[in-house]
């Protein structure tokens, strides 16, 4: 019984070594599955590194140029303030035809740009068109009904006028008469026609 009992026993530990066996390089080749896996993982880390690389780089680049235009808008903006306030100034001494409506136009168009609702180069190119609209308005002749303050202390009263470019604004009066808008000490006085 006890060489049955061997016998029995040497089987199993047979058997266990042939599992053991089994096992090891079923071990073994997770191990390799393993070690392959990470060297994948390594270089895919590698790889991802190189490319955030590229893309700090690249966005470094982006933040430089965007610097670099946001400089440039803030001199635009620059620009086209001083512009607007020459043009302001210009309207404001030139003939009072629809003034508040021209400087008006200029002022908003300027509180736009330096609010940043519209861009410097967009606020330029309309000032730019302002401008030439007030060229334009130089060499027009045109009849039209205006505001005019016939005396130094009345109210504005809308009348008939002809209006010579920016130099002068012949008007018809209420009563019938005529007259005239000339500058006097820097102002402009409202004077009527002889009737003759």
């Amino acid at each position: 019984e006890r060489a049955r009992a061997l016998a029995d026993l040497r089987r199993e530990i047979g058997l266990l070594e042939a599992d053991l066996r089994v096992e090891r390089q079923r071990g073994g080749a997770e191990l390799a599955a393993l070690a392959q896996r990470a060297a994948q993982l390594k270089a895919q880390i590698a790889a991802t590194k190189a490319h955030v690389a590229e893309h700090r780089a690249a966005v470094t680049r982006a933040n430089a140029a965007d610097a670099g235009r946001a400089q440039a808008a803030a001199r635009l903006r620059g620009a086209v303030a001083t512009g607007a306030a020459a043009l302001e100034a210009a309207i404001e001494q030139g003939l009072p035809y629809r003034r508040a409506e021209r400087v008006a136009a200029v002022a908003q168009l300027d509180a736009q740009v330096q609010g940043q609702r519209m861009s410097a180069a967009e606020g330029a190119a309309r000032l730019w068109r302002l401008a030439q609209d007030e060229l334009r308005l130089s060499g027009e002749i045109a009849r039209t009904a205006t505001p005019v303050q016939l005396s130094a202390d009345g109210e504005p009263r809308l009348v008939e006028a002809v209006k010579l470019g920016t130099v002068m604004l012949l008007t018809q009066l209420p009563g019938g008469g005529y007259g005239w808008l000339r500058r006097v000490d820097g102002a402009w006085r409202h004077d009527p026609l002889p009737p003759d």
